[in-house]
């Protein structure tokens, strides 16, 4: 049997380890001693209630300090005397005012003469008679050889060469130009020593002219009109074009619910939507209408603005459903030549 030495060998090493380690096992604590642990200390505990918990926890109470007394006022110092008050001074005398002269009282116009004459003739003195010449009085003179019989002052009735109506009488500016030109009437001057002269022989008092009256324009136009109006034919001279009989109310329904398919009024404001206008236009024979003849011949209800908004409302309507032609009898076509709507938000009416 062969022996191999190397094995022999780690057995040796391997049990001497061993012995090692049990000897540390058995002998390692008397050259180790484990470190004292330190003695924990005791405290005293005491146990305590909630409420008494809470009592000791609470803010101490302080005690709230008493209000101040309130600070007495300072007696208020004497009133010092008022100052003596200063003499008034002595008025001074005012001068006495002059009279102011009275203005003289502008003469009262004399009245309207009643009589027209081509020439205007001043009123006549009071005592004066009316007579076709104007006369001085003459009064007798008892010393001459001949005998001068007495006569009395006579003139003309006044007169004037306007023609005084009512409404002359009661308009201010067909009044101020007289009463501008109208001179201040003067002094009555002294009558003068009649003298004694043959008394010529009375004429005839020429007849009165008729006054000729001033052109009134209201009646000239008046006359014009109808002047031109007899002139003028009765009815504008069309073509011949089937008259027939007058539209029926499905015809007319016919004509309302075909322009009314295209009447938008969402795009009106409330102030047109309130408004009613009536619009006039021309038909064709075909049908369509003559965009040039829609007119608006009257509205109620709103403003102008609105009513403007609502008849290019309906006039778009109108020009949009009649591009194509409306369905209306032919043979009619002079009952509905011309044709009024009453475009109403509320109903729409044809005419």
């Amino acid at each position: 049997m062969v022996r191999l030495p190397h094995i022999e060998t780690g057995t040796y090493i391997s049990g001497a380890g061993h012995l090692a380690l049990l000897a540390w096992l058995a002998l390692g604590g008397l050259f180790y001693s484990a470190p004292e642990l330190p003695v924990p200390s005791a405290a005293d505990v005491v146990l305590f209630s909630e409420a008494e918990f809470a009592a000791m926890t609470r803010a101490p109470e302080v005690a709230e300090p008493a209000p101040a007394p309130p600070p007495v006022p300072a007696p208020a110092p004497e009133p010092a005397p008022p100052p003596e008050p200063a003499p008034a001074p002595e008025p001074v005398p005012q001068p006495e005012p002059e009279p102011v002269p009275i203005p003289e009282p502008e003469p009262a116009p004399p009245p309207p003469a009643e009589r027209v004459a081509p020439e205007p003739v001043p009123q006549p003195e009071p005592e004066a008679q009316v007579a076709p010449e104007r006369q001085e009085a003459v009064t007798p003179d008892n010393s001459g050889a001949e005998a001068v019989p007495a006569e009395e002052a006579t003139a003309p009735e006044a007169a004037t060469t306007r023609i005084i109506t009512e409404a002359t009488e009661t308009d201010p500016e067909s009044q101020a130009p007289d009463l501008i030109a109208s001179p201040r009437p003067s002094a009555r001057p002294d009558r003068p020593r009649p003298v004694p002269v043959e008394a010529p022989p009375t004429p005839e008092a020429p007849p009165e002219t008729p006054a000729e009256t001033a052109p009134d324009p209201v009646a000239d136009a008046v006359a014009a009109a109808v002047a031109e109006a007899a002139e003028t034919p009765s009815a504008v001279s069309r073509p011949d074009v089937p008259v027939g009989p007058p539209l029926t109310a499905s015809e007319r329904d016919g004509l309302r619910v075909a322009v009314q398919q295209c009447w938008n009024v969402g795009s009106l404001s409330s102030d047109a939507l309130r408004t009613t206008v009536t619009v006039a236009v021309e038909m064709e024979q075909s049908g369509r209408p003559v965009i040039n003849s829609i007119r608006m011949i009257g509205s109620e209800g709103g403003s102008d603005a609105a009513a403007r908004q609502a008849f290019e409302t309906a006039r778009r309507a109108i020009i949009r459903c009649g591009s194509a032609g409306f369905d209306l009898p032919v043979e009619k076509y002079a009952q509905w030549r011309d044709i009024e709507m009453t475009f109403n938000p509320e109903r729409m009416r044809i005419r």
